[in-house]
Order: structure tokens, then sequence, then C-alpha cells
């Protein structure tokens, strides 16, 4: 709501994140989109290149613009599929490189270490044409840094869904959670995929 006092906090805590990294030898990074997808200016990755920025989104246009180099180098994108998603826009960020996030009903309950399996790779399907492609999937619960060295490019990051029950078969219904035969298949304390 202001945004001047918001952008320099940021950029002081930025700061304050890059020295701490420095200090202990080790990457930093920053994820400034958690529960929401602000658009935000270029200028916040470009002014801190130590650190890795990285956020889900689910524009399209944003994502096209990460695929076609167009946003800091240090700043990395992966497109959350949605239902409204349509097959064309899946296709044309997957060939740009562009990751593809999609939600499984493969089950997941962190508290026991108990994980419902994901499936090795994914097809996309034009419910009209019936042209199809092809991905791998990488496993977005392990953990949720989003950038290229750690999950490739042009993959599916499979998530297994999470919240209630009544929230999970909503979202199936509507169609942003896919089905997946194995997913109600537990494995405990390793991230197996079939």
């Amino acid at each position: 709501y202001d945004p001047t006092t918001f952008y320099a906090r940021l950029n002081r805590e930025l700061v304050s994140l890059a020295k701490r990294a420095a200090k202990r030898a080790v990457r930093a990074c920053c994820r400034l989109n958690v529960a929401s997808d602000i658009d935000h200016p270029d200028s916040v990755a470009e002014n801190h290149p130590a650190i890795t920025f990285y956020d889900y989104t689910a524009s399209v246009e944003k994502a096209t613009r990460y695929g076609r180099g167009e946003l800091p180098r240090n700043y990395h994108v992966s497109y959350s599929v949605k239902e409204s998603t349509t097959f064309a826009d899946a296709l044309a960020l997957h060939r740009l490189g562009v990751n593809l996030v999609t939600v499984f009903d493969s089950h997941y309950f962190g508290p026991l270490h108990r994980f419902g399996i994901l499936p090795a790779r994914v097809i996309y399907r034009s419910r009209t044409t019936g042209e199809t492609f092809e991905t791998e999937t990488v496993d977005g619960d392990i953990h949720d840094i989003r950038t290229p060295e750690h999950d490739g490019r042009g993959v599916t990051v499979a998530l297994r869904a999470k919240g209630s029950e009544s929230l999970r078969k909503r979202a199936a219904l509507l169609g942003f959670i896919r089905h997946h035969e194995l997913g109600s298949q537990w494995f405990v304390d390793e991230h197996r995929r079939e």
C-alpha cells in the first residue's frame, strides 16, 4: 500500500541478507512473492546481483519474459499451471525453457514424513487438437528453491496437494489439481517418483 516505504525497507533487508551470506560464504536467495504475484520492478534484482531471486507466477506474460531472457539474470520464474492455463500457453512456455509447476493429488503428510508418489513424466494434451508434449518432473516438495541449478529447465515441478480435504477436493473438481494413479501409494523418508 506504500511502495516507497516498502521498497526502501526491502532494499535495506536485501543489503543485510547479502552481507550475512557473504560473511558465511553461502549463496543468498530471496523469493519475493510467497502469498502474492506482484510484478516487482526489475531494479530490485538488478540492484542486488549477489542474491538469487526466484518466484512462482500465474502470469503467462511474466513467465514469457523470463523465458525470453528479458528479466534480470539473477531472477528466475516458474509458471504455476492452473485450471485456466491453455495448452498453447503451456507449450509456448515449455519451448522457452520455463518450468511448469503442476499440483497432483499425491498424498502428503509432512509431520510423519509420509509422501505419495509423484509421476516421473507428465504429458500435457490439448483438449481440442489432441496435440501433446511431455516433460520430466522434479519433486517440488524436496525444497522450495526454484532455480535452473536446482530444477533444470523445461521440466515440470510436481507438487503434492496440501490443505484440508475439502479444499483439495474442490481444487481437483476445478481442474487445478491433477490426478496421479500412484499418488495414493505412500513412502516414508525418501522422495521417489514413478
